[in-house]
């Protein structure tokens, strides 16, 4: 096995683990890892003992936020140790594992790289720093001799190092190809996983709704309202998946251009009419611009802000929800306004983190998805989000993307 690592193959491993750190299966294994052990076993007794600290701070990152991606840690290999970036994933109340050498190899080259350059400039300051002396000092006889054979080796030195760097720039060309093939292959197991959820929670829907339709005027008030939460819940998960699967796509839509925001608003007010009609909801926008970014994406911003708009007014409120857009010398800075119940102060980090709702929020439908997807589209975008909120009195989100 180490032998195999050594031709430069890439390890992956993929664990289920409980919230406890306990490793409940291992689902993949290229390294061999476990090829020893028996499951459960801790997740601290294979990483060695200078990563230990990095451990802990990602799993609870993992358990508070959802998930958490790229962290590097080391893993007892046999007699030696490996350095796997690892990512995971809070899922069905278990903590899907990802690691890899493969993210540790390009960012190994990209280090390399890094110090070459900086050798480089050392070697140029090294020049410049002579031909300074040279110009205070009197000219002798072997000055420019001396000089001449002093820029002839700083050359040859520089020659060298940008034929390393050269190589070491195909080289991180190459592993990106590969991770970008790992991407892939991650998005497809997300589809996976999407598709194998989903099927069990259709079933488990069909025959609730068939026990409800039969036998539902039989059961007891207790049991009726059981029933009605059995089937709130099956529903809420199969919308969960969906979403999931969703998160892992919405920064993956590399198509950019002008994006008109007076259509990608037009269109999101036609997707959720129905909601509109029936809260009787006022939605005022001045003239939006163009902006460069994702249409698709831009879309799935504005239905999520303009969605959690409708939802989060009280009853006895009409919505009001006002869009503008406020021009800088680099960027844009768009703003959706409600006129909700507000958001308190120490929530304005936790709504943007995945499947979390807060306050009043766990009253309502939804996964506490959507705005996790904002952030990461806005980020992909280039941009960031935050908000600015008071209680009962409404919100504003602040979405700034560059030009």
């Amino acid at each position: 096995m180490v032998d195999t690592y050594k031709k430069g193959n890439i390890l992956r491993i993929m664990l289920k683990c409980d919230r406890k750190g306990a490793v409940i299966e291992v689902l993949l294994d290229q390294a061999g890892v476990f090829s020893e052990k028996e499951v459960p076993v801790q997740i601290h007794e294979i990483i060695s003992h200078d990563s230990l600290e990095a451990l802990g701070d990602f799993w609870i990152k993992v358990m508070d936020q959802g998930m958490q991606e790229h962290i590097q840690l080391n893993v007892n290999y046999f007699n030696e140790q490996l350095n796997f970036s690892f990512s995971g994933y809070l899922l069905s109340g278990n903590i899907l594992l990802c690691g890899s050498t493969e993210i540790s190899e390009a960012e190994k080259a990209m280090d390399e790289m890094m110090l070459i350059y900086n050798e480089q400039l050392n070697l140029i300051r090294l020049a410049e720093k002579k031909i300074r002396l040279a110009q205070k000092e009197k000219k002798s006889p072997g000055m420019n001799e001396l000089m001449l054979n002093d820029f002839t080796e700083l050359n040859n030195e520089l020659i060298n190092k940008q034929r390393e760097l050269t190589r070491k720039n195909l080289e991180v060309n190459r592993l990106n190809s590969e991770l970008q093939a790992s991407r892939d292959s991650m998005e497809m197991f997300a589809y996976s996983v999407s598709h194998d959820l989903k099927e069990p929670v259709r079933m488990v829907n069909a025959f609730i709704s068939r026990l409800n339709g039969r036998y539902g005027e039989s059961l007891d008030s207790r049991a009726r309202k059981y029933l009605s939460f059995a089937m709130d819940g099956a529903m809420r998960l199969d919308s969960m998946i969906d979403d999931l699967l969703y998160f892992y796509r919405a920064a993956s839509d590399k198509n950019y251009g002008q994006v008109d925001l007076n259509e990608i608003v037009a269109e999101v007010k036609k997707i959720l009419a129905g909601q509109i009609k029936e809260r009787n909801a006022k939605i005022s926008t001045l003239s939006l611009p163009l902006i460069p970014g994702s249409a698709t994406g831009l879309k799935q911003v504005f239905q999520n802000l303009i969605s959690n708009a409708l939802k989060f007014v009280p009853e006895n409120r009409t919505p009001e929800i006002e869009i503008i857009a406020i021009e800088s010398k680099t960027s844009w800075e768009l703003q959706v306004s409600d006129n909700g119940i507000g958001i308190h102060k120490n929530h304005h980090e936790e709504i943007f983190k995945l499947f979390k709702q807060v306050g009043n929020q766990k009253k309502m439908e939804g996964s506490g998805m959507g705005l996790a997807i904002v952030r990461r589209i806005v980020e992909q975008m280039g941009g960031k989000v935050w908000l600015h909120s008071e209680e009962d009195k409404g919100t504003t989100f602040h979405v700034n993307l560059p030009k």
